[in-house]
């Protein structure tokens, strides 16, 4: 297993999707954020649905083989998602 810190929120990568926590301690599900950036991510091209019975699992779809290269726009895409307000959506500013 991987952690990641990602602006508040533990990410714990494993075979099964990245899971996202609102509190590493209590490792409260962050369902409503993943919802978000799963919609995001398919306005920024890259296709995703979430999974488990907390879904709270980001998954991406269908399941592909990728570079490096690939691994970093997304792990990119997801530190700018994070970061906006799920209320107010992303920045005019276009970060």
């Amino acid at each position: 297993m991987f952690f990641h810190y990602f602006d508040g929120f533990l990410a714990e990568y494993e075979s099964r999707g990245l899971e996202l926590v609102r509190d590493r301690r209590t490792l409260e599900p962050a369902s409503a954020e993943a919802a978000y950036a799963v919609d995001r991510f398919r306005e920024l091209g890259i296709l995703a649905g979430t999974d488990g019975p907390l879904h709270n699992i980001i998954k991406i779809r269908p399941p592909l083989c990728f570079s490096e290269s690939d691994a970093d726009l997304f792990l990119a895409a997801l530190d700018e998602v994070l970061a906006e307000d799920p209320v107010r959506g992303p920045s005019e500013t276009g970060s």
